[in-house]
């Protein structure tokens, strides 16, 4: 029996190295691109880019051709200890219930097993080489395309084509392996799923061997915290090898051992161990099995299970394994790497965020990059920081009782879900021109004080209770406030919002017919009924 852990650490020595393989064909894509001519005649192009093509394939595979015969090497040895591990953990199940067991070295079917396994893992690792030089040449290719349309088309610059392509290819990394469903896997991805179901498959095997050696007939499936839905159906149960009986359901038509996403498919980190009815114990109780798939973990106000925890970390985690990558394209190309690092810090804020409200640590392991040190990680801290000072100087924001430094700035976006909530419609504002950054955060924040204590909970004479505000509602209070002149009005008084809010007298509109407006003596105001939300608000006398 191979554990859940052995199986997530099993390749990371193996993966470590695929991953500095990944990253440096990144950076050498994203030097080409930079390089390039974009201005010169399509037939010039073609011939350029199908050289380009040519080089870069047979760079991928020259790297990847060296990674393999290392790989198999690795490989060989990762499956002689996992089944030596296994076998001997069976037999000390096996020798409790009196068969004998022959030393691995001397059993010639599992050692068969055994080479069998490793056989198919190796043709799986040489079809990965093949197929990844072939699709990533296709890749580079598209990339290339587009940003060459982008150029003559006038839509994009030279500089943001180029940076179009990188973050194009940042997102998804090497493209490994193609799918017939249009789903495709970057190179990691697909060496994790072949070391590991190549590993827990063979493992497998070797113990369903051993049990046909010994006339054994039932196994227990392992389980674990954390399993994919489709896998908690059987995890820590008891099945029969040979057909099926009361209590005891068919291990292949139960499980799908032998298939992909099955029992030791791909990914899977459950394994089984003989199990001895009338002499064996269960190893998981009922209790123990609720447990496991128990919503327990409290995030944004929400229960999740283990499982659903586990897949917002991979999420995060692969984020900022991309925004690392993105960061060392663009350096290697001599662009620009602040948004990379702003991005990186949020995704990093993010995760200490889940963490701290789940107290489900992330795998760094999965964050790892190869090429970015302590060294680029300092710089894009650096980067960070400096951006937030850029943006309190952009809005206006010095001396507006806003948070002055970036750690401070997350505090209040995971911690002072109020504050953070009136910061963005504030953002949202401006960018939008409804609302001029010179007349200051404060003046803003003061009006919205002003519509939470007033405003909020008054009822309609549709008797509609009013729930929140939009960021254009405040700014139409406060009037006079706006860049653009189609937005600068005069303001609102609250007692005239009050007023009109609870005795308007409404008027439909066949323009707006999800929303609402009333009508009173010195002001309207239109709502949304549905959600209570106050849309927007003049004075009657807009133009003075």
């Amino acid at each position: 029996m191979l554990t859940p852990e052995f199986l997530h650490e099993a390749p990371e020595g193996l993966l470590e190295l695929y991953r500095e393989t990944e990253e440096a064909i990144l950076a050498d894509m994203a030097r080409r691109i930079s390089t390039y001519d974009f201005y010169i005649p399509a037939a010039q192009w073609q011939k350029r880019k199908l050289e380009a093509m040519g080089m870069v394939e047979s760079e991928i595979n020259r790297r990847l051709s060296q990674l393999t015969g290392r790989s198999l090497e690795e490989i060989k040895e990762l499956m002689k200890e996992a089944g030596m591990e296994t076998i001997a953990n069976d037999d000390r199940i096996h020798t409790m219930a009196g068969k004998k067991c022959p030393p691995l070295e001397a059993s010639p079917s599992l050692i068969a097993v055994m080479n069998s396994g490793y056989r198919r893992t190796a043709k799986a690792f040489r079809n990965l080489t093949r197929s990844t030089a072939a699709n990533a040449s296709k890749q580079f290719s598209k990339i290339l395309d587009q940003a060459y349309m982008q150029v003559i088309s006038g839509a994009f610059d030279a500089e943001t084509a180029i940076r179009n392509a990188i973050k194009t290819l940042a997102a998804k990394g090497i493209e490994s392996v193609r799918y017939p469903s249009g789903r495709v896997d970057n190179i990691e991805v697909a060496a994790r799923r072949a070391i590991v179901t190549g590993i827990n498959q063979t493992a497998g095997d070797m113990q369903l061997a051993r049990a046909e050696d010994v006339d054994s007939e039932y196994v227990e499936t392992t389980a674990h915290a954390g399993a994919r839905p489709e896998h908690e159906v059987w995890q820590g149960k008891v099945f029969k090898l040979h057909g099926k009986e009361p209590g005891y359901p068919n291990f292949y038509e139960a499980t799908g051992y032998g298939t992909g996403p099955g029992l030791c498919g791909y990914n899977c980190r459950h394994n089984f161990h003989p199990f001895y009815p009338g002499l064996s114990t269960s190893a998981y109780s009922d209790e123990m099995l609720a447990e496991y798939v128990a919503k327990d973990y409290l995030y944004n106000g929400k229960k999740y299970t283990e499982y659903e925890v586990s897949q917002m970390h991979r999420y995060y985690e692969r984020a900022r394994r991309r925004w690392k990558r993105e960061y060392l394209m663009q350096e290697a190309a001599g662009l620009d790497t602040t948004e990379s690092s702003v991005k990186m810090r949020s995704y990093m804020e993010k995760l200490k965020n889940l963490e701290d409200q789940t107290g489900m640590p992330s795998q760094h392991d999965r964050m790892i990059v190869a090429g970015f040190g302590k060294g680029e990680a300092g710089k894009s801290q650096w980067e960070a920081r400096k951006y937030y000072q850029w943006f309190r100087k952009a809005y206006s924001l010095e001396g507006q009782g806003m948070r002055k430094t970036l750690a401070s700035y997350y505090d209040m976006k995971y911690n002072n879900p109020p504050e953070y909530k009136l910061f963005k419609k504030y953002v949202l504002a401006v960018n939008k021109a409804e609302f001029s950054p010179l007349t200051g955060f404060l003046v803003y924040r003061e009006t919205a004080r002003q519509i939470e204590e007033q405003i909020m909970g008054l009822k309609t004479p549709q008797n509609i209770e009013i729930m929140d505000y939009s960021s254009h509602f405040v700014g139409r209070m406060i009037g006079r406030s706006a860049l653009d002149r189609e937005y600068n009005r005069a303001g609102v008084s609250v007692e005239q919002l009050k007023a009109c809010i609870t005795n308007g007298k409404e008027k439909k509109s066949e323009r707006h017919k999800d929303t609402i407006m009333l009508i009173g003596s010195g002001c309207q105001v239109t709502y949304n009924p549905k959600t209570g939300m106050l849309v927007q608000t003049n004075r009657k006398d807009r133009g003075i």
